[in-house]
């Protein structure tokens, strides 16, 4: 790549800070060129992405709407699209790898609408936990905005335009508040004729005058004729024109038509086809090389032109005007890629998911103006008289490298040339504001200190607990053993130390990473940093980890038991992250070091997998592994839930009591008479075996109490009772014999007396969702609410709600 002071600038803002770049220049400036530097050099974990599966071809990477798994159509700003719909929910996998980006891409940025901007800055921010600007990823945005324009249909504006001032990227709020810098590249490397390039500068800036535009029209040539003149190719508004001009002209050669049908394999939609599937050729056919020559020899680029010699033996031979020999054309093969990450290094690495075996050509007497961009000719004959959108014209004449190579089939009226005036606005503020060195530094600067900032902020763990902790106290039936008692006792002391002295620490650094400081080199800092990395890592598996991990948790209810295991392994990853970065600082202070051991702490399953669920604490685990077991069978064979057989509390308090009578098992909470006759043999037997194998003595038969019918209504009561012993609602409806919903009922009377609280019950983020239902249709049945809430909440989060506003309204 041809060096210059805006390219090397660039660079260094992409290599060096997480400042995100918009970077852009007139057509020939060496964006594309750019973007395979930065992929091929710059230490980052990155995805390329483009608005179109061409353009993504052409970049080597994939398009935006599969990687982010965007919804076609607008997209409203806080619309939450990938909970609505099963086609754009992501994967644990894909979540990972969205987690481990350091660096996203985005070529052709030009084309890609507001909306679209705003909506990677959504899954950017959901899936990484983070709500900076693109979930704190570096975006880097080519494109020229004077080229190819976001298409937003009347349709789709009208309901975009109450959120955008343009549909154009740079209107988006992500945009606006990444707060990216911009880079215009000045040096055109396609057209070296000065006076041409002033023409064409006119024409991006919206101020072309009326000599300029004669100067243009003076390449109207009407008596021009494209079957006397070889080389040169139509540049057309319509795929219809081009397809009409490229099948007349091959018509009128009067030889063999050969047909090649392209090898596809794997996944390679149609759309993203690089040339025909069935391509059709003959010889003294004008073609164009599709794709650069990738072998040493560099004889064809994606954009030269020549005629077919020859077809021989699957090979097609093409003379180019200047070289001294024809061009042996064979197939070549495109690529449909999909990122993956490997587990191990964490490191970004592309897929192969489906090739097209193709000669890398086309019939070249025309072609559409949008299918030219990024492409270079040498003569080129324009129609733009019904130029559509904006940029047309300026892609159109910026194909060809001199002025003289153009012959206008139309003259170019003022109207055609159509440039939107927020773009030229947006564009000379680029210009007249560049980024300097000065501004380089600081950046560098600030993202050392910003990555060290996140670093010592424990206020992500520490919501992590909080959140835990609400959420087992929010379900008390239905999760056992003594995790809720040790976060609590966690936040009290270890989380509360580690929050405070790491915000001390967090200003102290603020304090020396001033000026010219590089974090990275003073003694001072890496010395500091290197004694900090042990106090904390210390604290972290003494205090915090060493408890976490041995506490117990358990419960049969499934969806609460995945609810929790999340829960649960979000506080493991967030400790494992934090030790793996620290480790990296005992070695020295380096960004790369840091990004690293991030990343590949996020696949540190193995860790992550062992602090899942732990047996409960009992004075006989082994009998209480036995009667886990024994449920489970009894579970499967039965086709019942776990709790239906035995809640885990039930299983601690046999193990504690250690029953070996039927009136003993009648006497636990939770043991009904049904549950005793179907299973009781059972698990007498397990019991009296361990006691034998194990040579203790079995429990003691409590006297047996005359069982009374209780008094009409006091059956909720007796619920109630039940309920503050910690059984669930489905373990009390086994106890009583009585239906779910009719337990339901008790402890909703009980909501009202105060007796129970509703948070005991109902989760608090579904009791907002229901309460604010309920505020827009007081008067609303259950199933009205039901049917107008998400699956997750019950009839019975519902009903609980309700009688629970019935009572405030009171």
């Amino acid at each position: 790549m041809t060096s210059n002071n805006e390219l090397n600038l660039a660079y260094n803002f992409v290599r060096f800070t997480d400042k995100s770049l918009f970077l852009t220049g007139k057509a020939g400036t060496g964006k594309t060129t750019f973007l395979k530097k930065v992929v091929n050099e710059v230490n980052k974990r990155a995805v390329v992405v483009a608005p179109t599966g061409v353009a993504a071809i052409n970049a080597g990477g994939v398009t935006i709407h599969s990687f982010f798994q965007m919804p076609f159509g607008p997209i409203i700003p806080g619309q939450n699209f990938h909970d609505k719909e099963k086609a754009h929910k992501v994967t644990k996998k894909k979540i990972d790898m969205i987690r481990a980006l350091d660096l996203v891409i985005i070529d052709e940025i030009s084309m890609v609408r507001a909306d679209l901007l705003d909506g990677i800055d959504q899954v950017l921010q959901k899936y990484r936990r983070n709500k900076k600007p693109f979930g704190g990823v570096q975006m880097l945005m080519i494109g020229d905005l004077q080229q190819l324009a976001p298409v937003a249909r009347p349709e789709e504006w009208s309901m975009l335009q109450q959120y955008y001032d343009t549909p154009y990227f740079f209107s988006a709020q992500s945009f606006h508040r990444s707060e990216a810098i911009s880079i215009a590249l000045t040096q055109v490397f396609r057209q070296t004729d000065h006076y041409f390039l002033s023409i064409l500068e006119e024409i991006r800036n919206n101020t072309i005058t009326t000599n300029t535009l004669n100067q243009i029209n003076e390449r109207f040539d009407s008596s021009f004729s494209e079957g006397e003149n070889e080389g040169y190719i139509t540049l057309t508004t319509h795929n219809a024109s081009a397809n009409s001009i490229n099948m007349r002209r091959l018509e009128k050669i009067r030889k063999a038509e050969y047909t090649f049908t392209a090898k596809i394999t794997g996944k390679f939609p149609e759309q993203n086809f690089p040339t025909e599937e069935n391509l059709i050729l003959k010889e003294g056919a004008q073609v164009m090389f599709v794709k650069n020559d990738p072998s040493p020899d560099k004889q064809f680029y994606n954009g030269k032109i020549g005629i077919i010699s020859r077809i021989e033996d699957d090979i097609v031979y093409v003379n180019c005007e200047g070289d001294a020999s024809e061009i042996s054309c064979e197939r070549l093969e495109w690529e449909n890629k999909r990122y993956d990450i490997d587990e191990r290094s964490a490191e970004m690495t592309e897929q192969v998911i489906g090739t097209f075996s193709q000669f890398p050509l086309r019939l070249a007497w025309a072609i559409t103006i949008h299918k030219s961009q990024g492409l270079t000719f040498d003569k080129v004959i324009i129609d733009a008289e019904m130029a559509f959108a904006h940029g047309q014209t300026y892609v159109a004449l910026s194909r060809c490298s001199t002025l003289e190579g153009i012959v206008l089939s139309s003259r170019i009226d003022k109207h055609a040339i159509i440039c939107d005036r927020p773009v030229a606005e947006f564009t000379k503020n680029i210009e007249l504001n560049p980024p300097t060195r000065a501004m380089l530094e600081a950046s560098k600067r600030a993202y050392q200190l910003d990555i060290l900032i996140e670093l010592f902020d424990f206020n992500p763990l520490e919501k992590a607990f909080f959140y835990t902790k609400r959420f087992i106290r929010n379900a008390p039936a239905q999760i056992s053993g003594d995790l809720y008692e040790a976060i609590e006792k966690i936040e009290n002391s270890a989380i509360k130390q580690i929050v405070s002295v790491g915000l001390k620490f967090s200003a102290e650094l603020k304090s020396r990473i001033q000026g010219e400081t590089d974090a990275e080199q003073d003694p001072l800092i890496l010395e500091r940093l290197k004694k900090s990395a042990g106090y904390f890592t210390e604290l972290l598996e003494k205090e915090i980890e060493k408890p976490f991990e041995e506490a117990t948790w358990a419960t049969d209810n499934t969806t609460v038991k995945t609810q929790m295991r999340n829960r649960v392994a979000e506080i493991s990853s967030i400790i494992i992250c934090k030790k793996a970065e620290l480790d990296s600082l005992k070695s020295g202070f380096s960004i790369q070091k840091m990004l690293d051991a991030r990343a590949k702490s996020l696949f540190d399953k193995q860790n992550v997998k062992k602090k899942q669920e732990k047996d409960l604490k009992t004075e006989n685990p082994e009998l209480y592994r036995t009667l886990v077991k024994w449920r489970s069978q009894k579970a499967k064979e039965l086709d019942v839930p776990l709790y239906f057989v035995a809640s885990n509390k039930l299983l601690v308090i046999i193990t504690n009591e250690l029953p070996v009578e039927k009136h003993h098992l009648l006497s636990l909470p939770g043991l009904g008479k049904t549950r005793v006759e179907k299973f009781g043999v059972e698990i007498i037997d397990h019991v009296e075996n361990f006691c034998q194998k194990s040579g203790i003595s079995p429990g003691e038969t409590p006297l047996k109490k005359k069982k009374t019918k209780p008094e009409k209504g006091n059956s909720a009561m007796q619920s109630l009772d039940l309920f503050k012993k910690g059984l669930g609602i489905e373990e009390i409806a086994l106890a009583r014999e009585l239906s779910p919903s009719t337990i339901c009922s008790h402890l909703a009377q009980h909501i009202g007396s105060g007796e129970v609280k509703l948070k005991d019950l109902v989760e608090d983020d579904k009791v907002a969702l229901i309460t604010k239902f309920l505020k827009h249709k007081p008067q609303a049945t259950l199933s009205e609410a039901k049917s107008a809430l998400t699956d997750d909440i019950s009839y019975e989060d519902i009903r609980f709600v309700f009688a629970a506003n019935r009572t405030e309204s009171n």
